[in-house]
């Protein structure tokens, strides 16, 4: 009578058999062909097809990745490339599938990303395109290379230069919308100019 196959899940295959498969089976390719080599070793793993697919889609380390273990050792590894990547993919979720795609892929928890994303990158949010125009419009305006910007490079911009969280939608509304001052003062720049610091 065959094994009956154990019911585990892609992460806690991962989590005992992961190192193991990454250092003897990383020629193994498909579900099918691992499930094969495990089941013929000594003591065999028997295991899933089914739940093999899911680990190959979601938890499957290539040679070549690299895993962060906290949210200092993924600054220290990735800390020149991470903040802009964030600022197009601001939740822990998006940024793990953005970091995964990269080459060398970079392996890290969703809980060691969102440490990260509130350590290194907690940046001040803004809910509407007056919101935005009232505190950092101004600033915008200035900046020769943001005033040219898409809503999605904005959004980018504001998040790595001026430690702003504000939506693409909020970003295209303030860019669609007119901000003519019409002899009102809009910014705090312009009321301190007019009316001098108190």
């Amino acid at each position: 009578m065959a094994p009956k196959t154990p019911k585990l899940t892609a992460a806690e295959f991962q989590e005992r058999y992961g190192d193991l498969v990454a250092r003897e089976y990383s020629e193994y390719d498909t579900a099918r062909t691992l499930q094969r080599a495990l089941g013929v070793r000594k003591p065999p793993i028997v295991v899933s097809e089914a739940m093999l697919k899911v680990w190959f889609q979601t938890q499957r380390m290539p040679v070549n990745a690299l895993k962060v273990s906290s949210a200092q050792d993924l600054h220290e590894k990735c800390g020149s490339f991470l903040v802009s990547l964030a600022a197009e993919h601001p939740t822990a979720y998006k940024l793990g599938r953005a970091l995964k795609e990269r080459d060398p892929p970079v392996f890290a928890g969703e809980g060691v990303l969102k440490q990260w994303l509130q350590r290194y990158c907690n940046a001040e949010p803004v809910f509407s395109a007056a919101h935005l125009e009232l505190k950092f419009g101004a600033r915008i305006r200035e900046h020769e290379e943001a005033r040219g910007m898409d809503a999605a490079g904005l959004r980018v911009w504001l998040r790595t230069d001026l430690k702003v969280d504000a939506s693409e939608r909020t970003c295209q509304t303030w860019r669609i919308r007119e901000w003519s001052t019409a002899d009102k003062l809009l910014c705090i720049s312009d009321i301190e100019a007019t009316c001098g610091k108190y």
